[in-house]
């Protein structure tokens, strides 16, 4: 089977429906993806000299967290942030699936197993 384009708000929705998720999906999916960039920027600032960190902290004290995440995003270039986002969303769907398993039955299981299979490169 060939490997299909990562398109995360698709496997979140979908993951969410084999789930039967009651409340409201698209709040989720928003908040999730929020997340995701939130932890993409934090793990970019977390590569900053320590002297750009101090610098960037106390230019950005009283701002809004968009502000916040604006500022940052001006300081890497778009394809380290792009980088650092697949990263952060590889790390927090396997977050999640992992905090859902317990709770799931054994065909929903299968299900996302079987779902997830056409993201992931068959092993050669």
């Amino acid at each position: 089977m060939d490997q299909k384009p990562l398109q995360p708000k698709e496997i979140l929705e979908e993951i969410l429906n084999i789930i039967q998720f009651k409340d409201d999906k698209e709040k989720f999916m928003d908040q999730f993806f929020k997340n995701i960039k939130l932890q993409a920027l934090l793990d970019l600032a977390n590569t900053l000299p320590q002297d750009k960190k101090n610098g960037f902290k106390s230019q950005i004290a009283s701002k809004s967290d968009e502000e916040k995440a604006s500022a940052l995003v001006s300081l890497f270039p778009k394809d380290d942030i792009d980088k650092a986002v697949e990263k952060s969303t590889k790390e927090i769907f396997s977050a999640y699936i992992s905090e859902i398993e317990s709770t799931l039955s054994s065909q929903q299981r299968d299900e996302i197993t079987k779902y997830l299979k056409q993201y992931v490169p068959a092993s050669s």
